[in-house]
């Protein structure tokens, strides 16, 4: 019963007609004009990750609940600069071969009792996916700086 409420709830029915039939499909045509040209725009965007990127992206991380492969953020503040190049050479060759392995594509969904809510409806739970925290790392350290979009110093 819960999976077919949270398919329900993250449908395309609950969308309003003119998000779908407009809006939608000229978001998607702009992502796909601008990731075509990427590479001509600014050349900086698709080079390798660095240590000190991936240092930066560490510490900037909270200690969040760890998803299907039980790996704590706090984990990575702990790693030997052997062990942190090690992933860095993972992230780098996923981000230029573009394979992302599989495991990073599963969640943990959680259902969440909305407040206020009758405890035996579906409904009343919200759907929280706990995902990889090593590919929410990655995530974000795919992130562009600012310097790099802007120019800033």
């Amino acid at each position: 019963m819960l999976a077919n409420q949270f398919a329900l709830s993250s449908s395309f029915l609950n969308y309003p007609p003119r998000f779908v039939n407009v809006t939608l499909p000229i978001q998607t045509r702009l992502l796909r004009n601008a990731m075509s040209h990427a590479t001509q725009i600014d050349p900086t965007l698709n080079q390798a990750f660095s240590i000190d990127e991936l240092l930066s992206v560490i510490n900037d991380t909270k200690n969040t609940t760890p998803g299907p492969h039980n790996i704590c953020n706090e984990v990575f503040k702990h790693m030997s600069i052997k062990s942190l190049d090690v992933m860095l050479q993972l992230f780098n060759k996923i981000w230029f071969t573009g394979d992302i392995p599989p495991s990073w594509l599963h969640s943990i969904v959680v259902p969440v009792p909305k407040p206020n809510k009758p405890a035996h409806l579906p409904s009343s739970c919200c759907p929280i996916s706990l995902t990889s925290n090593v590919c929410k790392l990655f995530e974000k350290n795919d992130c562009v700086s600012p310097q790099l979009v802007f120019g800033v110093s």
